[in-house]
């Protein structure tokens, strides 16, 4: 073997693969339809960001001069997909999936690149479904600066949209071509049912038992605490006590067994009139040994001049979720504030080229 075939050898071995015409995020949708549809954010909200994250395309290498997109090939003809005109900004970044947030700007491993100044762009009559499938991508933006992915880090594109001729009071719905990696993988598990039982019953109070819920998720790189009850006391205080064991004790006068040794005290707010009330933490750093690791909750609220109690909730953090492929996040401007939502799994099929 030469010295040059060698070389060329290693940097096969070493070097994330390189595309050199077009790529699809998600990864290898050129001519092949998705599974689904995407039917309205990108095609009509105003003050949206979009984030889409592909972890797919980590390892492959692509330059981009252009983004497009196609209409879902299956969604039946409908007269609300008619053209369109929107004023977009457009940026290119690294990524990394697995700490995907709500937060746009954390998003971004290094710096994004704005590859598509604002201005506006006229998006296809997608009335009628193709006559093949999928789809040709017909809605094409041009790059103003052409960019390079490097394959190091997982891929983000992002669209920014300012104005919409179809954005009014109907929000006219858009058919983007959309699929689901499979396996799509979570943002988070749930602990499964042996990590998560109910501890007795908790009183009745009116027609219904006192009852209470707490799941601990795991987000792999955090975890979030998620509580709530139901058939409460009405427009009462509840707190929450979390504890290292069930005590299992009754009380004098108390209608439920305490089932926690009350380590922890979490206020849940106040019930509402119908006595529930719900409470989540978010972001609670990630420690893995807190897997499977059982704590006890219950929740307290007044009542009668007592106490009234819910059953108990032995709980644990389930094991780590298997991340998807893909990945989305989006906020936009409802009334005269802004929504957020996500993470959500699988993506708008987009080609770059």
């Amino acid at each position: 073997m030469t010295k040059t075939s060698l070389s060329i050898l290693l940097a096969g071995l070493l070097c994330p693969a390189f595309a050199t015409a077009q790529v699809t995020s998600p990864n290898g949708f050129l001519s092949t339809e998705g599974g689904t549809n995407h039917g309205y954010i990108l095609g009509n909200r105003l003050g949206l960001t979009w984030q889409q994250i592909d972890a797919s395309l980590r390892n492959v290498v692509f330059p981009a001069q252009s983004i497009a997109w196609r209409r879902d090939a299956v969604t039946a003809a409908n007269t609300e997909f008619g053209a369109r005109t929107m004023e977009v900004e457009i940026f290119l970044a690294n990524s990394d999936l697995t700490k995907i947030t709500t937060n746009h700007s954390a998003n971004y491993v290094g710096t994004p690149t704005n590859v598509v100044t604002k201005k506006t762009v006229n998006a296809p009559d997608w009335t009628n479904p193709p006559t093949t499938t999928p789809a040709p991508f017909n809605f094409v933006v041009p790059f103003d600066t052409n960019y390079v992915h490097g394959g190091v880090w997982d891929f983000l594109w992002e669209v920014r949209v300012t104005k919409n001729s179809y954005a009014g009071s109907a929000f006219t719905n858009y058919p983007y071509d959309f699929h689901y990696v499979v396996p799509s993988g979570s943002f988070s598990a749930a602990p499964t049912a042996s990590n998560n039982t109910k501890l007795g019953t908790g009183c009745t109070i009116g027609s219904a038992a006192f009852t209470h819920d707490t799941i601990l998720y795991n987000h792999a790189i955090k975890f979030r605490l998620q509580q709530s009850v139901t058939a409460a006391p009405a427009n009462a205080p509840i707190a929450a006590y979390i504890g290292l064991q069930d005590l299992n004790v009754p009380v004098p006068g108390w209608c439920e067994r305490v089932r926690t040794d009350t380590t922890f005290l979490l206020p849940l707010g106040t019930s509402d009139a119908t006595g529930s009330a719900t409470s989540t933490i978010d972001n609670i750093k990630y420690d893995a040994t807190l897997i499977g690791f059982p704590l006890y909750s219950q929740t307290f609220a007044p009542y009668s001049g007592s106490v009234a109690l819910s059953n108990g909730v032995k709980f644990a953090a389930g094991t780590d979720p298997n991340y998807p492929k893909v990945g989305r996040v989006y906020s936009y401007i409802v009334g005269t504030g802004t929504t957020t939502s996500g993470p959500w799994t699988g993506g708008i099929v987009t080609r770059f080229q």
